[in-house]
């Protein structure tokens, strides 16, 4: 098994951004990139976890890596272009049920805001992904999910508006 690490991951995914926008000399290059990078990830490994709540400047959760139950790491959020949104540290006593899905341990959780970069507000709806970052980068099970990033007032779902 290849594992990658979340900047590998954030190069993809900013070759990707770029694959869509170029020229045809950079999507060369970019499909390269990305097939080099993709082979790698199809195998990854993926840590225990729930993202339980998420927007452009919040997260609430739990994650863990079942074969070091007692460490506890932090999670970090992505963009489908690459950009970074924010990170929690995993400092929560949670429930018994999620130290039993990390095999032990009781600090699991996290619940973390932040001010959010002025240049992510694009007024653009994104894929965002979690990762656990801890004696390896995995990214959370099921963790991608679409959140807006937009200035306007956000609608119930947590979206951009649409025109």
């Amino acid at each position: 098994m290849i594992r990658m690490s979340y900047r590998a991951v954030k190069m993809i995914l900013q070759q990707i951004a770029a694959y869509r926008q170029g020229d045809l000399m950079k999507k060369f290059f970019a499909a390269v990139a990305i097939t080099c990078g993709l082979a790698g990830v199809t195998q990854g490994a993926q840590a225990a976890g729930n993202v339980e709540s998420a927007s452009m400047n919040h997260m609430r959760g739990w994650a863990c890596d079942p074969n070091s139950p007692l460490y506890q790491g932090q999670v970090m959020m992505y963009r489908d272009d690459g950009q970074w949104v924010g990170t929690a540290q995993i400092n929560v006593a949670r429930e018994a049920a999620v130290s039993n899905a990390c095999g032990g341990g009781t600090i699991h959780g996290f619940d973390a805001s932040w001010q959010v970069d002025p240049s992510l507000i694009d007024n653009k709806n994104h894929y965002v992904e979690f990762w656990y970052i801890g004696g390896q980068e995995m990214e959370l099970t099921s963790s991608r999910r679409l959140l807006g990033f937009c200035q306007a007032v956000i609608s119930p779902s947590g979206l951009c508006p649409t025109n």
